[in-house]
C-alpha cells in the first residue's frame, strides 16, 4: 500500500506543477462554486460548467465537542484537512484534479472499531469503553472530458487509501483502500440539449486487526469496558471474544452502476437532470493467518438509486438555483457461518432535499440568501432480536450572506444561518428478553437522539485579498451551536444517553492563483 501511495501521489504532483500557471477569476458568488463542484461529481458538465484554468492550495482545521451526537459517534474530535485542486486544459481536454489529506482525532469513542464509510455494516468487532481513535485518509480525484464535434467523452477516478487506528485498549487497527472509476459518452442533440450515458466500477477493501496491548484484560472472567464483542446485524449478537486476542478480518467490496444526462437551455433558464443506479457487494471474511484460508462470515448487498435536477437562471445582476435531490438505499445481509446462511439485517435509508438560492451583484456589494429542506428516513430491522427503528426528520436551514467589496477589491463577507431540525415519525421495538450490550448502550441511545427537536445557529466570517497578478489569499471562520429539546424518556434500562448541545468550529486559509 506504501508503494501504491508514493506512486499516485507522484503522478498527482506532476499534474498539478502542470496547472500551477494557471489564474482564477474566484469570487465568493456561492452559486457559481456551487455548479462547479456539481460538474464535478457529475462530468458530463466539466467542459461547460468548470474553468479553463485554476489552481487553489486550502488547509483547514476544526474540532467538535458535545454530548448531543449518535452513540457511535466521537464526543470531541480534532481534525486537520490540506487539500490542492485545479484545473487544466490541454488542446481539447478539460482536465480537473485534486488530492487531499485528512487526519481526525477522536476521544470518546465507543462501539465501533470500523471506519466511518460504511455506516450500515452487518458485522464489526466494538467495545464499550471510551477510545481514543486516529484517522488518517488520504485521497486522490481526477476529471477529464473532450469534445469530438457533437460528441464528447468522459470519465474520472476516485482513489482514497486510509490508516485507521486505537491506542487504547481494546485497540482495533483499519488499512483502507478504495478505488472508483467511471466513464461515458455524450451527444448534443441540438445547440440546447445533450444527453450522455456513463458506467461505473470500483472495488475495495477494509482490513481488520482487533486486540489488546494488555492480555491481562482478555483474560479476565469479570465483564469489563475491555471486552470486545462482535456485533451481527443491528444487535442481533454482541457475544464477547474472549479468546481473538489477534483477530484479523476483512470486507471485499465491489461496485458497479450507471448514470444518465439529460440537459438543456431555454429562455428561463439551464437545465440539469440526472439518475444513477449502483450496486455494492461486500464480503466479510475471518483471516486465519496461521492457516493461510478465511471464514467467510458475512455476505452484504445494497442498492443506490437516486435522481437530481438542477435550474440556473442569471439575469443582469440577479442570479437563481433551485436543486431537487432525491437518494435511497436498501440492504440486505446474510450470515454465512449460521445454518443455513439465514438473512438477518434489513437495511433503508432515503434522502429527499430542496435547495433554493438567490445572488444580487451590486457595485460595492453581493448579497446571497439561501433556503434548504431536507427529509431523511432510516429503516433498521434485526431479525434474530426483534430490533426495530424505524424514523424519519425533517431538516431545515436559511441563510444569508452579505459581502462588502472594498475600493482595494477586498472582499469581506458575513454570513448568518438559522438550523432547525424536527422529529416526524419513529417507531421502535426489540423485546426486552433480547435486549444484550448493544442496545444498552447504543440502540436506546440513537433512539432518544432521533426523537428530539433541534434549533441551532451558524457563523462565517471571510476576507479574501488580492495579491499581485490575480493571485490571492482568503480567510474563513465558522463557528454553529446546535442544542436539543423535548428529548423522549424511553423507559427502558440505558447506559448512556444523549445530551442537549453540540458546537463545531473551523479556520480555514486558502491561497489562489
Amino acid at each position: 500500500m506504501r508503494y501504491t501511495k508514493n506512486y499516485f501521489l507522484s503522478v498527482y504532483i506532476v499534474f498539478l506543477c502542470n496547472s500551477l500557471v494557471a489564474q482564477e477569476n474566484n469570487t465568493l458568488d456561492t452559486i457559481k462554486r456551487h455548479i462547479r463542484y456539481f460538474a464535478i461529481d457529475n462530468p458530463m458538465w466539466l467542459h461547460e460548467s468548470v474553468e479553463a484554468r485554476y489552481t487553489q492550495l486550502h488547509t483547514q482545521y476544526g474540532f467538535a465537542q458535545g454530548d448531543y451526537r449518535q452513540a457511535q459517534d466521537a464526543e470531541k474530535w480534532r481534525s486537520t484537512n490540506v487539500n490542492s485542486e485545479g484545473s487544466i486544459t490541454l488542446k481539447d481536454v478539460r482536465l480537473w484534479g485534486r488530492f487531499a489529506y485528512n487526519r481526525t482525532l477522536e476521544d470518546s469513542t465507543r462501539f465501533g472499531h470500523q471506519t466511518r464509510q460504511n455506516p450500515s455494516a452487518p458485522f464489526y468487532f466494538a467495545s464499550y469503553g471510551n477510545n481514543h481513535y486516529v484517522r488518517t485518509n488520504y485521497s486522490i480525484q481526477a476529471r477529464g472530458q473532450r469534445y469530438f464535434g457533437r460528441w464528447s467523452v468522459f470519465g474520472g477516478l476516485d482513489y482514497r487509501i486510509g490508516d485507521h487506528f486505537s491506542n487504547n485498549d481494546p485497540r482495533g487497527s483499519i488499512d483502507v483502500i478504495q478505488v472508483n472509476g467511471q466513464i461515458g459518452i455524450s451527444r448534443k442533440l441540438y445547440d440546447n440539449v445533450e444527453i450522455g450515458l456513463e458506467a461505473r466500477y470500483g472495488y475495495g477493501q477494509e482490513s481488520f486487526e482487533v486486540g489488546f496491548k494488555n492480555e491481562n484484560y482478555v483474560q479476565s472472567p469479570a465483564v469489563t469496558p475491555f471486552l470486545n464483542y462482535a456485533v451481527i446485524g443491528y444487535g442481533w449478537q454482541t457475544n464477547d471474544w474472549l479468546l481473538a486476542r489477534g483477530l484479523h478480518y476483512q470486507n471485499d467490496m465491489k461496485r458497479y452502476g450507471s448514470q444518465v444526462y439529460l440537459s438543456w437551455s431555454t429562455d428561463v433558464g439551464r437545465f440539469y437532470s440526472t439518475a444513477f443506479y449502483k450496486k455494492e457487494n461486500h464480503l466479510y471474511q475471518q483471516v486465519l493467518r496461521n492457516e493461510s484460508r478465511k471464514n467467510v462470515l458475512n455476505e452484504y448487498a445494497i442498492d443506490h438509486v437516486g435522481a437530481e435536477l438542477l435550474w440556473n437562471l442569471h439575469r443582469e445582476r440577479n442570479t437563481y438555483l433551485v436543486e431537487l435531490r432525491s437518494a435511497m438505499s436498501s440492504g440486505k445481509d446474510r450470515v454465512v457461518f449460521m445454518a443455513n446462511g439465514i438473512n438477518n439485517l434489513v437495511y433503508k435509508y432515503d434522502t429527499h432535499s430542496a435547495k433554493l438560492a438567490f445572488t444580487r451583484d451590486d457595485r460595492k456589494w453581493q448579497f446571497h440568501y439561501e433556503g434548504y429542506a431536507g427529509l431523511i428516513s432510516e429503516t433498521r430491522q434485526d431479525g434474530g432480536s426483534g430490533t426495530l427503528l424505524d424514523y424519519t426528520r425533517l431538516s431545515a436551514s436559511l441563510s444569508s450572506m452579505a459581502t462588502y467589496i472594498t475600493s482595494q477589491n477586498q472582499h469581506i463577507h458575513l454570513s448568518v444561518a438559522g438550523l432547525l431540525g424536527r422529529s416526524l415519525r419513529t417507531n421502535w421495538s426489540v423485546p426486552e428478553i433480547n435486549e444484550n450490550m448493544f442496545h444498552r448502550y447504543v440502540y436506546f441511545h440513537d433512539l432518544s437522539y432521533f426523537q428530539a427537536n433541534t434549533m441551532g445557529t451558524r457563523l462565517e466570517l471571510g476576507l479574501r485579498q488580492p495579491l499581485r497578478r490575480q493571485d490571492f489569499v482568503r480567510f474563513l471562520v465558522s463557528w454553529q451551536a446546535l442544542s436539543a429539546h423535548h428529548m423522549p424518556n424511553i423507559g427502558r434500562q440505558t447506559a448512556t444517553i444523549p445530551g442537549t448541545s453540540r458546537q463545531q468550529f473551523s479556520l480555514s486559509l486558502a491561497y489562489g492563483f
